[in-house]
């Protein structure tokens, strides 16, 4: 049979509609926002984090608008609406190659610690959304940690003391923690005594030992032959630390001696610290090492870091809920001179005053984190290379970098890692001084990390930095930072910065100091 030419057009000019309804329908259908999991971070004290999975929405015009109320109330309280992430990658070399995901996610921001939240999130798209549009969860944020008041309570008393001690009692933490102690060979044969609520109180006294005499007497040592090390190997539970803590009736000090691990906590989940003076060692507590272990939970509070490269370390993917807060950190490095350790502007004051450049890094960090849910508040720090800081780890656990010689693998962490990504940490009301680099480096982090209310004083580069972020959002808020040479801010990923105000000069010898203020919101 002959189709006549009209007949035919006709024909083609049906087959085209039709293909370009299914174009359309198809574009509608990607541009459509799916709703996916909507993920609870860690609670910490005061914020609350979330991640809202999605699919589709390839014009990227969803957005998650979100409100809250205490649990039981009338009126909902706007929050700051979710951040939209979807493809976005962060690439340095063979370091890291991180894609963000198809995903929104956002905080909530100066809550009531140890209380119950609704939240709730609504989803929008023009395009249409398809599932549930809404959600509202219950979420509690954490109390602040405190000691079990209802456990067994150990006495510790330096060697040689005389006066009347409270039962039981014993000469050197080793031997109050373990059923043995020693300073041969038999150090490591000792097994905890504690369990989890218990209380180990440390009365007055510079607790020193000489890690280099091999010795049975208490005197000399009690700790470890060689490295000095205090070895803790016992859990406790989130309600239930194994505390230790000073009595009150004077400063007790732990002197490292020189040694490098002042306090091993590695293999100590709730290990929880208040009123003791940390003094003389590389670092003062080791909580993590990447890829071997360490520990959750560590809380250190009300207490005193002197002449230490480190305060408070882990760079392990599995530490989490560290609570870090109310401490004075004071390291090696000059406390009279600020200089950094690169470029040109410093390179001038070699010599100058007798300053050395690049200077000697006698003190690394003050904290160094990684791992969801941690909290660094109201401390002290000065002296340092830096002062708070997420670990660079490069490639977060479960993804892979890309490079000469490395397999392709994920980039971004299967949902069996992510108890183990950096996020959900809180940097807040710290004072900050005299860094030969940062007061806060949130380079490393992913998702939800909330710096607010910080002032940092004399800091020879950049105050507010995120270079890169791993996803984001990292919030910086009613940050105060005075006196930056080297630049305010370096925020190349990620950031979300309200109303922090910067007042940065240069050193005399480069150029006239400049002032400048910033309040703006990315």
């Amino acid at each position: 049979m002959r189709i006549e030419r009209p007949t035919r057009a006709l024909a083609l000019f049906g087959v085209l509609l039709a293909c370009t309804a299914v174009a359309q329908d198809r574009a509608g259908r990607s541009n459509a926002v799916v709703a996916g999991e909507l993920f609870v971070e860690p609670p910490t004290l005061i914020n609350l984090g979330f991640e809202w999975w999605i699919e589709g929405d390839d014009n990227r015009n969803a957005a998650v608008a979100v409100s809250f109320r205490e649990r039981g109330g009338s009126e909902w309280r706007p929050g700051l609406p979710l951040l939209r992430l979807h493809g976005e990658r962060i690439y340095s070399e063979s370091r890291v190659d991180v894609v963000a995901p198809n995903m929104f996610a956002g905080s909530l921001l100066d809550l009531t610690p140890d209380t119950e939240y609704e939240a709730r999130f609504v989803l929008t798209d023009p395009d249409g959304v398809r599932g549930e549009a809404e959600r509202t969860v219950v979420v509690r944020t954490r109390p602040e940690p405190q000691r079990y008041r209802d456990g067994r309570t150990f006495h510790v008393y330096p060697h040689g003391y005389e006066g009347r001690k409270i039962e039981p009692a014993f000469e050197g933490l080793m031997c109050a923690y373990n059923h043995w102690c020693a300073g041969t060979d038999w150090a490591t044969s000792g097994r905890p005594r504690v369990r989890p609520g218990d209380t180990i109180v440390v009365h007055a006294g510079v607790y020193q030992y000489n890690r280099y005499e091999y010795t049975n007497d208490a005197a000399v040592n009690r700790t470890t032959p060689l490295d000095g090390t205090y070895y803790l190997t016992a859990d406790g539970t989130e309600e239930q630390p194994i505390a230790i803590v000073a009595a009150g009736d004077g400063e007790v000090v732990f002197d490292g001696n020189g040694n490098y691990a002042l306090f091993d906590v590695r293999a100590a989940d709730y290990t929880y610290f208040e009123g003791i003076t940390f003094r003389n060692a590389e670092v003062a507590i080791l909580a993590g090492t990447q890829f071997l272990a360490g520990s959750k939970g560590l809380t250190v509070k009300r207490s005193r870091f002197e002449r230490v490269g480190a305060g408070v370390f882990t760079n392990w993917s599995g530490s989490s809920n560290f609570y870090i807060a109310d401490n004075v950190f004071l390291g090696r490095n000059d406390p009279n001179h600020l200089i950094g350790w690169a470029g040109d502007m410093w390179i001038q004051f070699r010599g100058v005053d007798g300053q050395i450049f690049p200077p000697v890094m006698s003190s690394y960090v003050a904290v160094k984190l990684y791992g969801p849910g941690h909290v660094v508040a109201h401390n002290y720090i000065a002296h340092f290379h830096d002062g708070i800081n997420v670990e660079t780890y490069g490639n977060p656990d479960g993804s892979v970098a890309s490079g000469p010689g490395i397999e392709d693998g994920p980039k971004y962490p299967p949902r069996e890692y992510w108890d183990r990504r950096p996020v959900a940490i809180d940097f807040y009301n710290n004072h900050i001084t005299n860094s030969h680099d940062n007061p806060i480096e949130t380079d490393g982090s992913m998702h939800n990390i909330r710096v607010m209310r910080n002032l940092f004083i004399n800091h020879a580069s950049h105050a507010f930095c995120n270079q890169p972020a791993l996803g984001g959002p990292v919030y910086w808020i009613r940050n105060i930072a005075y006196h930056l040479p080297g630049g305010s801010t370096r925020l190349r990923t990620a950031r979300r910065a309200c109303s922090s105000t910067t007042i940065r000069s240069f050193p005399r010898r480069s150029r006239p100091a400049r002032r400048t203020r910033t309040g703006a919101t990315t």
